[in-house]
């Protein structure tokens, strides 16, 4: 009598990880993606609650794509971040327009973030927007949906 498995043993084996595999990646990818979704909505909470201080204190909204030489961050309503390493992108608007693209339309919004991943869908479709009032909206396919306010 020999020792060790045979050729069909093995192949069933892979067989079965291979399958296993294939289920697991895509949730692990989806839960990822989540993680960075949740991240970007506290990004853009804090972005909105900057452009409204910045309302405040100048009668009018910033606008634009939030990077390191934004109004925001150079006077300093926000800290800087590494925003080009970041695959979310970050608008500040001036609720009637964002000019920043990605399905922002900034209508009564004063933030907007929108999920640049090359991933596709429906990853690519996630964008969140925060308006006047600090109401959160999501939009997009299969996108995790904002905290309960």
């Amino acid at each position: 009598m020999k020792n060790g498995f045979t050729l069909l043993e093995l192949l069933t084996v892979v067989i079965i990880i291979g399958i296993l595999a294939t289920m697991a990646v895509p949730l692990y990818r989806k839960t990822i993606e989540t993680s960075k979704a949740t991240d970007a909505l506290s990004i853009v909470t804090m972005i909105a609650n900057a452009n409204r201080m910045y309302q405040l204190d100048n009668s009018s909204y910033a606008t634009g794509s939030v990077d390191s030489s934004h109004v925001l961050v150079t006077g300093r309503y926000i800290a800087d971040h590494p925003w080009a390493s970041y695959q979310w992108k970050f608008c500040a608007c001036n609720t009637s327009a964002c000019a920043c693209g990605g399905g922002c339309t900034g209508t009564g919004s004063v933030a907007c973030a929108y999920n640049q991943s090359s991933l596709g869908v429906p990853y690519n479709t996630w964008r969140y927007e925060i308006s006047v009032n600090g109401t959160c909206n999501a939009y997009g396919t299969q996108v995790p949906p904002c905290p309960a306010q």
